[in-house]
């Protein structure tokens, strides 16, 4: 494996070696960590192509479902009616949507791109995944 390779996230250059490999995915495909930035991108080992797995990794994911937990928590206290029952039902939700919107507001674009797309995340990412929650 001495092909050069050129990482998308901070657009370093150097030769494709078999420590820098965490995962794959068909055979041509290879998921590859950055030796400089740790960043985790998709290398196509026929094309020699480098791209970020599963697109770049949006910000919008966790967003989104933060206001979908935070509109479900509102339902639910607009529907159901024993306030006990309010508050076992729509309290998973209104925590699930904090968390969301702490991950979407703090991570980094490295974090965001591992854990929504394809890419297998590191160990680093979810040490800081539950250190914030």
């Amino acid at each position: 494996m001495d092909r050069p390779i050129k990482c998308p996230h901070c657009q370093y250059s150097t030769v494709l070696r078999t420590e820098f490999v965490v995962g794959k995915a068909r055979p041509a495909f290879l998921f590859v960590a950055c030796p400089d930035c740790r960043g985790i991108f998709k290398y196509d080992g026929l094309t020699g192509h480098a791209s970020f797995p599963g697109g770049s990794g949006g910000r919008h994911i966790p967003l989104i479902s933060g206001v979908l937990s935070f509109t479900a928590a509102v339902a639910l206290v607009l529907i159901v009616r024993p306030p006990w029952l309010v508050a076992i039902l729509a309290t998973p939700f209104l925590i699930f949507g904090v968390m969301s919107f702490r991950t979407a507001l703090s991570a980094s674009q490295r974090e965001i791109s591992e854990l929504t797309g394809m890419a297998p995340v590191t160990e680093e990412t979810l040490k800081k995944l539950e250190d914030r929650f």
